[in-house]
Parts: structure tokens; sequence; C-alpha cells
């Protein structure tokens, strides 16, 4: 069955929290937190503000919507009695279509016929956690898609490539000054992990991952940077993930940021983890990520290279 697509407005707010209310309370192993008029709010003041919202509508009015704020699919709900007659495929397909490169979420691990639906799809579970970060305090799952996932190659950065990634540093951030903290942190030897992503001969992308100076083990994420005319294709959250993975397997404890957190959280990374330590970006926007079961403390001074000196 085919529905109509089209962009969201401001007086679809109440047939969308009404898909929304309808179609959350078919999940029975969550508690009942909110009535049907603060979805409401929540969809006029939050999700209609903060996202791109597109719905599927019959001749009954709209039947499903999904709303997407960068990579991240926030809600993607169908009414009950179209549940099972596409209008879900139609907006993921159509999220897929766009320029985006990767797309992902949160499922609830108990919600299978859900993680069925994705998986079918191309998403694949990256990570599981016990629901504590949640508002129900349900175990969820994090699902990604990705569509260069097969397309590039990553791989370590050699000296060879110093010249292209400084180019590529300076053309994604519009100025040298990240591209010269690069070559001070290598000159100095204060790389750990250097990636670069790769078509054919072209550097694409490049991740740096530096010592730092903590109690336990610990990296610092960045610069990641991303060739203009590649941005939003999903390939510096690839970078990132692989680096996160090779610390991982390389025995680091922990991973400190300086950023966004509506970007740097979706990897995992927190402000609370890193909320207790002493250090010249302590903030809201330093996070921490344990790369094991947990910090070793919460605790200390944490120092970045002496390269970020003039970045403080």
């Amino acid at each position: 069955m085919a529905f109509t697509l089209r962009r969201a407005t401001v007086n679809d707010a109440d047939q969308i929290a009404n898909v929304y209310s309808a179609s959350f309370r078919l999940l029975t192993f969550l508690p009942m937190l909110h009535t049907t008029n603060e979805y409401r709010w929540f969809i006029a003041n939050v999700i209609l503000k903060e996202c791109d919202v597109t719905v599927a509508e019959d001749e009954t009015g709209i039947v499903a919507f999904l709303a997407l704020r960068g990579e991240e699919v926030r809600l993607l709900y169908t009414r009950p009695d179209r549940i099972g007659m596409g209008a879900g495929t139609q907006l993921i397909d159509a999220a897929k279509a766009s320029r985006i490169g990767a797309l992902e979420l949160w499922c609830f691990q108990a919600n299978e016929r859900a993680r069925r639906f994705y998986e079918a799809r191309g998403f694949h579970a990256i990570r599981f956690t016990d629901g504590a970060e949640n508002e129900e305090r349900t175990p969820d799952v994090r699902y990604r898609w990705q569509r260069y996932g097969g397309a590039v190659i990553i791989r370590d950065a050699t000296h060879a490539d110093s010249e292209a990634i400084h180019e590529l540093v300076a053309a994604a951030f519009g100025r040298p000054d990240e591209a010269v903290l690069i070559d001070r942190l290598c000159s100095d030897g204060a790389c750990a992990i250097s990636l670069v992503t790769v078509e054919g001969d072209e550097i694409l992308g490049h991740v740096l991952f530096s010592r730092m100076t903590a109690p336990f083990l610990a990296l610092g994420l960045g610069p990641i940077s991303v060739k203009p005319s590649r941005q939003r294709a999903g390939i510096g959250s690839l970078l990132i993930r692989t680096g996160l993975d090779r610390a991982r397997e390389a025995g680091w404890q922990g991973v400190f940021v300086f950023g966004d957190p509506k970007f740097y959280t979706r990897f995992g990374f927190e402000a609370s983890l890193a909320r207790s330590f002493t250090s010249r970006y302590s903030g809201p926007h330093l996070m921490a990520l344990a790369l094991g079961n947990g910090l070793p403390t919460r605790e200390g001074v944490i120092e970045y290279p002496s390269g970020f000196d003039s970045f403080a």
C-alpha cells in the first residue's frame, strides 16, 4: 500500500501526537509515564521545533511519522491500524534517499517487532544498555544504518599522508589551525591513533586520538575532519567508531572529547562522566567515554598534550 509523504507543519501536531500516543501504548512492557496531552505538548514544542518531521498519510489522515535530527531518528511511529502496511518502510526509505549517509536510533530491547523491522532494513545493533539513561529505565539498543560502510577503506595514516591530511583538515575547518595542531602533535609523539578514510587514492576523512595525562590510560579524541563535499555522509562517524574500537583493543581505558554533546553522545560520550575531572576544558562540552566496565576513577586532573595549549 502506497502512502503520501510530505513534510509536517505545526498544524499536524495533534494528529502526530495521537499516532505517537496510540503506538507507544502498544509497548505494554513499558511504564506509561505521560498523558496524551503531554505527548501533544512534546510533539508541538520539541519535536516539530527541533527535527525535520515527515508524515505518511492516506484518506484517513496521518498514519505514521518520522522525526529526524541530523543522523538521529528521534521518533518513528505508525498508527496501530496501519502497522505492517508499509508506511514505516516508506519513511525510512525516504530518509535513506536523501543526502544523509547514516541513520541511528534507539529501540527498546524488548520491542522485538521493531528490532526485526530495523534489522531487515540494514540497521545493525552497535550498543546495548541497561536503560539507566532513558526515561523508562528499560534496556535499549542503539541501531545504525551506514551508507558508506562498504564503499570506503579505513586504514592507519602514514607519513606519506601528512600533506594530504594537512590540506584536508584545513579545508574541513576553513582555517589552518587544526591542521597545524595535528602536525605538532605528530611531531611531538603525542599521536596514539591516526586513521584515514580512503576511496581509491583520495583521502576523504581523518581522525586523531592523542595521549592524555590522566589517572588512567586515556586518549583525547580530535580533531575529526571530513572533506567538505563528503560531509554528512557518515564518514566521520565511521572513523570515530573505528578509532574507539582500536583504542579498546589496545587496552586504553577511557577517551575524552571536547565538542558538541548532541553529536558525541551518539557514540556513548557523557558530560556527567567528565564532570568531576579537573581540566582547563571543564564544562558542559567536555565528555568522557569508558572503554571497559566503567572508568577506573571518576575524578583527578586530566591534561591534553601541550600542542592543544593554543586552543585553551
